[in-house]
């Protein structure tokens, strides 16, 4: 497999998969996300709206297969998302393909990487805008590293919940790798 674009070689560790780094370099920011980017309009928005927020409406996004690494197309930010990705994500399902998406932006501020529909997915970017103050909404589809941090300390019958259902071997590495 080649891969011809250098952006996607500069920035994700190909074939990695969480809890392990799957950037090169590191990002200020990172959200979770448990729920197909592809399918979720709601969540969809909810990336949207944290781009706008944080970097404006200028530039492109570049859409990749998650496994594949092929290009699948790009868009301006400002457009609406919803439908150019999941134009996207039919081109791979008619190809037979069950890959996840890659959301790069076009000057490397921000990528948005889940391998596989099914998998946890990851939201990382570079701002200094506090998007909890402007955009608390969007919390409804993300979880942080403070979630994650509280959920290890397992004091609530739910966090003992999301324990078991990641893994706390899981959790704690995700931890190590993006909680700086």
């Amino acid at each position: 497999m080649t891969i011809e674009n250098n952006k996607l070689k500069e920035t994700l560790v190909l074939g990695a998969s969480l809890p392990s780094e799957v950037f090169h370099h590191k990002f200020d920011r990172h959200l979770f996300f448990d729920i197909d980017i592809s399918t979720s309009d709601e969540l969809m928005l909810a990336v949207q709206k944290v781009v706008r927020g944080c970097f404006g409406l200028d530039g492109r996004v570049e859409v990749y297969s998650a496994l594949g690494y092929e290009s699948l197309g790009q868009f301006c930010i400002a457009e609406d998302w919803v439908p150019h990705i999941m134009r996207c994500e039919k081109t791979l399902r008619n190809a037979g393909i069950h890959d996840g998406l890659i959301l790069i932006d076009a000057s490397k501020q921000w990528i948005l990487y889940q391998p596989c529909p099914v998998d946890l997915g990851i939201f990382a970017f570079n701002s200094q805008v506090r998007v909890e103050e402007i955009l608390s909404d969007v919390y409804d589809y993300f979880f942080s590293c403070e979630d994650i941090k509280n959920w290890i300390s397992q004091k609530t019958v739910r966090d003992a919940a999301l324990v078991s259902s990641f893994g706390l071997e899981f959790l704690t590495l995700l931890v190590k790798n993006y909680c700086r």
